[in-house]
């Protein structure tokens, strides 16, 4: 058995294990027994030495922190567009970033591009 097929083998048999292991929980909770041990919480150690653990701080998720769409995607989206029949629309948008083809658009401007183009042919 290669390889491969083996670890595949592994995830498998590992998924439906766990599956197994979920059903046997769910219904030795719904009939009120407890399978798992209470597990007293102890605080983590290195050599007998109690480690710390790091801070988290929460950071908002904001539209500006998703990186830029590739070349490949702006492509994509637009091909889409021109197959359903709004080639010029496409056109008139490449050439409003000062580009005869679309690999001439500037990287900076891939999310404005983006955008717009995913406007395209939407009714408003």
């Amino acid at each position: 058995m290669s390889e491969i097929k083996f670890d595949l083998h592994i995830t498998v048999e590992t998924k439906k294990l766990v599956e197994i292991a979920k059903t046997v929980i769910e219904a030795t909770h719904e009939s009120g027994i407890n399978i798992l041990p209470d597990i007293k919480k102890t605080e983590p150690t290195v050599n007998n030495t109690t480690v710390q653990e790091p801070e988290t701080v929460d950071v908002p998720w904001t539209e500006d922190d998703k990186p830029a769409p590739t070349l490949e995607e702006i492509r994509a989206l637009l091909a889409g567009k021109s197959r359903s029949g709004h080639s010029a629309e496409v056109k008139a948008l490449i050439s409003k970033y000062g580009a005869n083809k679309l690999s001439e658009v500037p990287q900076s401007s891939y999310a404005e591009i983006f955008k717009e183009a995913e406007e395209i042919g939407n009714a408003k």
